[in-house]
């Protein structure tokens, strides 16, 4: 019984960091300004200057983009489900396409 129990933690344990952003992604993000395609999945992306990033194709599904500058970004295809959007800039961004259900954007 305590192999299954153990065996049930550790497998729950990886379902739970399977829903978590992938680190080299975030760091390419903030280094190049570029993250096409990227898993960034719960990113604290918060108050971050991300003006002309190339976001196309982005998981960004429940990241904190609060007060985060993304005015010209490339958005277009991001899936942004229950991403935090409050007080961001969207000035001019490409949102062509992108997932915003239940997204918070006051």
């Amino acid at each position: 019984m305590k192999w299954l129990m153990a065996g049930l933690l550790c497998a729950g344990l990886a379902m739970g960091t399977a829903q978590a952003f992938d680190a080299d992604d975030l760091a390419r993000l903030k280094d190049t300004g570029e993250c096409e395609r990227c898993d960034l999945r719960r990113a604290d992306l918060k108050g971050l200057n991300l003006a002309g990033a190339r976001l196309s194709r982005a998981i960004l599904r429940d990241a904190d983009l609060k007060d985060a500058n993304l005015e010209g970004a490339d958005l277009s295809q991001a899936d942004l489900r229950r991403a935090d959007l409050e007080k961001a800039n969207l000035a001019g961004a490409n949102l062509t396409a992108a997932d915003l259900r239940n997204t918070d954007l006051e």
